[in-house]
């Protein structure tokens, strides 16, 4: 699943080639991936304690290497979610002409900070309210897209960009109902431990979600440079 972000992180990569910070945000993303696939080789391999049985059963097991690499994972991912709070409000900027509202920014950049809060935070690790902060940061798009309708409501790319964002928060919310209701590995105890249980299912359509709203950005930038005023 680590690997999963390759598809977004490639789409956006074609997209913003020219932007230096979408370097910094991949290598952020691929750190992600090879600190998961590092840490999982060591839980897989239960090295070091092979080598020596017995000797690292306080401390050093894999077990625990495993579970270090995983919060350096966190930590690249959390620098990335950072990235993509700065994507979101860079669809903010382009819509309405690089003039941004005060409260967008600060709605969509605390929501984004809480969400990495919480990624930190065993306190605040229910599956719930994970679901519904995501819900809450996704469903903020609703703010811009409902402003950008009003003023733009005669154009048809704003109804596409509005139908692939609408497919968005629909993405998001079907996999956060598989999230929250850990289904289907409630109607089968261990049947899903390897594929197919609900966190997977769950970064599935956040997946698709991302790709969705890649492409709203790209409807709205070309409905922005196709405006006589644009200056981009």
């Amino acid at each position: 699943m680590g690997s999963s972000a390759v598809i977004p992180a490639t789409h956006v990569l074609c997209l913003y080639w020219d932007h230096p910070n979408v370097f910094i945000a991949l290598g952020y993303e691929i750190a992600t991936g090879f600190s998961y696939a590092l840490g999982a080789a060591f839980y897989v391999s239960r090295v070091p304690e092979r080598w020596k049985p017995g000797g690292f059963d306080m401390a050093g097991h894999s077990h625990q290497i495993f579970h270090v690499f995983v919060v350096f994972g966190a930590l690249a991912h959390c620098l990335t979610t950072l990235f993509i709070i700065d994507f979101i409000l860079l669809d903010v900027v382009i819509v309405f002409n690089s003039v941004t509202s005060t409260s967008k920014v600060i709605s969509i950049s605390t929501l984004g900070l809480l969400a990495i809060i919480t990624l930190l935070s065993p306190a605040l690790s229910s599956p719930r309210f994970r679901a519904n902060l995501s819900l809450a940061m996704g469903s903020s798009a609703v703010i811009p897209a409902t402003h950008v309708l009003c003023l733009y409501w005669d154009h048809p790319n704003v109804f596409i960009a509005l139908g692939y964002e609408i497919a968005t928060g629909f993405s998001y919310a079907l996999g956060a109902a598989f999230y929250v209701s850990r289904v289907p590995e409630r109607w089968k105890p261990g049947g899903f431990d390897m594929a197919g249980h609900s966190h997977q299912i769950f970064h599935v359509f956040v997946v698709f979600g991302a790709l969705a709203h890649c492409l709203t950005t790209l409807f709205i930038i070309d409905f922005v440079r196709a405006s006589p005023s644009c200056g981009i």
